[in-house]
């Protein structure tokens, strides 16, 4: 009989809409841009011109991994079109949250809006009633108790994306932080993702905003004490420090940018990361919850010797980025002519709040 796993990828594949699957990586553009409204500020031209270059479409310039791995899932759902912007699993969650009960958590105060830090999963107590108990088998248990570190597997893995396992390479691994947004994921999707990285991140951090990237008010659905949100927490496995921090916006116009509450919001990782410690020899993950590199890929990052990773660099374009091939339902239908380039990868050395700042442009 199927293991529930099986069930739930067999779900994704068919029943839910789009799967995505990655084998290459792109070396960053150089193409930078800037904000209209704050790019005299010294903090946002940092964070906008050097972390988030925009690609150049016309560029011809890439790095194709020499390699035999799987390194990226992207996992993408299509959900019919609601008038709401939220689709709450649990309506009761809401009604007794609102922006007063952010004003008791630690926040930080910027020039776009405020963010606000929560506790993270190993602050708060699960209630009994609401404890994820992984349907892992036994098989798959073993799999994910993988952190040992076995040189002769390692050099394997190591060899699978082209990178070396050498007397330099570090003797244990290089920790690992997430940084993401949250909004009307499906928690199916936040769970196939969740399960392919389950116990590998020291920390996931995670942004919800109260308003959508065009603006218009969002209901929190991820508010303190919901259902979702202590379920959300549990799903990366106990190791791995979660946190969903909120993001209250004074933004009135987008200055014609879709996305500048995407890169806005990022910011909040940055700060939850300084505050859980990243250090700059750790590395940096920057994608949607509908995204992941693969596991094996993730593990060789953490000891493999990967030049983006050399200490001493310029961080400008000293980051991995993946290219991603779009499937339609199915891995038999590939759409031409479409290509995903995140997540991301780069050393906390090049994060804002953590890394050197002299060497960040």
């Amino acid at each position: 009989m199927p293991s529930r796993l099986t069930n739930l990828a067999t779900l994704l594949v068919i029943s839910l809409g789009v799967i995505r699957v990655v084998y290459e990586f792109l070396t960053a553009g150089e193409t930078s841009y800037k904000l209209n409204s704050f790019e005299n500020h010294p903090i946002y031209r940092r964070r906008y011109d050097s972390d988030y270059p925009r690609r150049d479409k016309n560029s011809t310039e890439t790095k194709k991994l020499k390699g035999e791995g799987i390194h990226t899932l992207h996992y993408h759902l299509r959900a019919p079109h609601r008038s709401n912007h939220s689709f709450p699993e649990s309506h009761h969650d809401f009604p007794h949250f609102s922006q007063d009960r952010l004003e008791v958590l630690r926040s930080t105060s910027l020039m776009h809006g405020t963010f606000y830090f929560a506790p993270t999963s190993h602050d708060v107590n699960i209630p009994a009633h609401a404890i994820h108990r992984p349907s892992w088998n036994r098989v798959q248990q073993n799999m994910l108790d993988d952190d040992a570190i076995d040189t002769e597997k390692e050099k394997e893995r190591c060899k699978r994306y082209n990178y070396e396992y050498n007397n330099r390479t570090l003797s244990k691994r290089r920790r690992l932080f997430l940084g993401t947004m949250i909004a009307d994921e499906s928690m199916e999707v936040i769970q196939a993702v969740s399960s392919e990285v389950y116990n590998l991140f020291h920390t996931v951090s995670i942004v919800e905003s109260n308003v959508t990237h065009n603006l218009s008010p969002r209901k929190w659905r991820f508010g303190m004490g919901s259902d979702n949100l202590l379920k959300l927490q549990q799903l990366f496995g106990p190791k791995t420090k979660v946190s969903v921090d909120y993001y209250v916006t004074n933004l009135t116009s987008t200055n014609g940018d879709d996305l500048l509450s995407d890169y806005i919001q990022r910011e909040g990782n940055n700060l939850r990361w300084s505050l859980n410690g990243m250090e700059p020899d750790d590395i940096a993950i920057v994608g949607d919850c509908d995204e992941t590199f693969s596991r094996d890929y993730l593990r060789a990052l953490q000891v493999c010797d990967v030049p983006e990773f050399r200490p001493g660099k310029k961080c400008r374009g000293e980051k991995i980025m993946s290219s991603t091939l779009v499937f339609e339902s199915s891995p038999k239908c590939v759409t031409k002519g479409r290509r995903w380039f995140h997540p991301d990868a780069l050393l906390g050395e090049c994060v804002d709040q953590v890394g050197d700042e002299s060497i960040h442009l």
